[in-house]
């Protein structure tokens, strides 16, 4: 299964590439440009390629890693929009991820959300309509998830409106060691998982964590 990320270049979506590619998955990393995508992948290669076997990941243009059998999309949250959009035919009837937070800094450096109508996810389901659409990986601390050799153990909260991709999704999540997937409901809840990003930033800013979300209560908590 080859795994494509739209705007994949950068901390979030590049640490989720490794990730994927340890796991097995042939990645691609995707950017307008070319040369943004390999900068990217070189710096995945020159850290990791020669400390674990078979690590690969490639890099091309966003409209070549719409091809892929699943769409990650990590881009702002406009461009998201956009890009989906322009992409949409090549999108009909295939799974995509949305990972896209829309969060602002404030000037104490603390973050918070732009809490639109709609979420990210939604919006990106409108800009693609026949896209079969997930929102997971919003609170994975990207430093973490970027040191590939250290287990990474958090639950990935995920909402969909379809059972196929909650499915596909979830296996995904599982393939990555340690890494639990929760169904999260409809589609309509991921405006609560890109908001609780802000939280778990500023939280991890004034402890000097990385924080993450784990669900107690489930069998094997």
């Amino acid at each position: 299964m080859e795994i494509g990320i739209l705007g994949g270049t950068g901390n979030a979506g590049r640490a989720l590439a490794g990730r994927l590619a340890k796991a097995g998955y042939k990645t691609t990393i995707g950017s307008r440009t070319l040369k943004k995508a390999e900068a990217a992948v070189e710096k995945l290669h020159t850290l990791w390629k020669p400390r674990i076997e078979n690590f690969s990941v490639s890099a091309c243009e966003n409209a070549q890693v719409a091809e892929a059998d699943i769409v990650i999309v990590a881009t702002p949250p406009k461009a998201a929009i956009a890009t989906t959009k322009t992409l949409s035919k090549q999108l009909s009837k295939k799974i995509v991820i949305s990972m896209c937070n829309d969060l602002v800094q404030n000037e104490g450096g603390g973050f918070s959300p732009k809490i639109g109508k709609v979420s990210i996810a939604e919006a990106i389901q409108d800009s693609a309509p026949k896209a079969l659409l997930a929102s997971a990986f919003h609170h994975l601390p990207a430093k973490q998830l970027g040191e590939l050799e250290t287990p990474i153990k958090n639950d990935v909260l995920i909402c969909s409106d379809f059972e196929e991709a909650l499915a596909v999704t979830s296996s995904i999540v599982q393939s990555i060691k340690n890494l639990r997937p929760i169904n999260a409901g409809p589609l309509s809840n991921s405006v609560s998982l890109e908001a609780f990003t802000s939280t778990l930033l500023n939280i991890s800013t004034s402890y000097q964590i990385g924080a993450s979300v784990k669900i107690t209560g489930l069998q094997n908590d």
